[in-house]
């Protein structure tokens, strides 16, 4: 009775695929790991030529474009010891991208972090100013919105997932595999930084994607699929 999936381009991918057959598809985000629901206290932020730190959670694949980050890292903050990128995670294409940090001139302001676990992830979006996601393509984005109930704007590709999720309020999207794009809106956004309340972020945040708004949501939907008096444990009536 009804067919949910996590962004709007996950189901257009699906109807392309099945055609009209499973026809409407009904979006249902994934939901916020409930330790990003703890309260946090923000430190205020400021705009403008100051140290800023930028940082990427992904496996290193090559879809999720790590390689584009760097270059557009390097393109417009090369030498400027205030600036660092982060990088974590692990994978096939992290020694290239090691390689590629140390030949673009950037290996000394580059931090490759390894794999971190849900605590240690928590600590670096805290001690991190933007967050970017670079990839090619994402039927959602959930480290997108880990990010944003951190407090951190978010700079992601238009490759699906991230569509639904980043808006003007709370970010910017570029195409993906620009550098000339991306590296502009890192420029941008480190010159606006001041401009992104950490805590309206977050509010936003939960409001969209808290385990109680989806929760709400999805109780929603199944009171609107049950017959009326149904009991919701036993969806037969019998």
């Amino acid at each position: 009775h009804a067919r949910l999936v996590v962004s709007p381009h996950a189901g257009t991918q699906l109807t392309a695929q099945f055609q009209e057959a499973f026809c409407p598809w009904q979006t249902m985000p994934n939901t916020l790991d409930r330790r990003f629901e703890a309260p946090l206290n923000f430190s205020p932020r400021s705009s403008g030529d100051g140290g800023c730190r930028f940082l990427s959670i992904g496996f290193f694949r090559k879809h999720k474009a790590q390689d584009i980050l760097i270059r557009a890292f390097a393109d417009k903050f090369r030498g400027d010891a205030e600036v660092r990128l982060g990088l974590a995670g692990d994978g096939p294409t992290l020694p290239d991208c090691r390689a590629l940090a140390a030949e673009c001139g950037v290996e000394s302001q580059v931090d490759f972090l390894g794999l971190l676990g849900r605590d240690a992830v928590q600590r670096e979006l805290r001690n991190s100013d933007v967050f970017v996601l670079p990839s090619y393509y994402e039927t959602f984005g959930v480290v997108a919105i880990e990010a944003l109930a951190s407090g951190l704007p978010v700079i992601a590709t238009q490759c699906g997932g991230p569509e639904s999720i980043v808006n003007e309020t709370n970010g910017m999207l570029v195409p993906p595999g620009d550098v000339g794009a991306l590296s502009s809106s890192m420029v941008d956004m480190r010159g606006r930084l001041g401009r992104y309340d950490p805590e309206t972020l977050r509010r936003d945040c939960l409001a969209r994607y808290s385990s109680r708004a989806i929760a709400e949501r999805l109780a929603a939907l199944y009171a609107s699929i049950l017959p009326a008096g149904a009991d919701a444990t036993n969806p037969r009536g019998s």
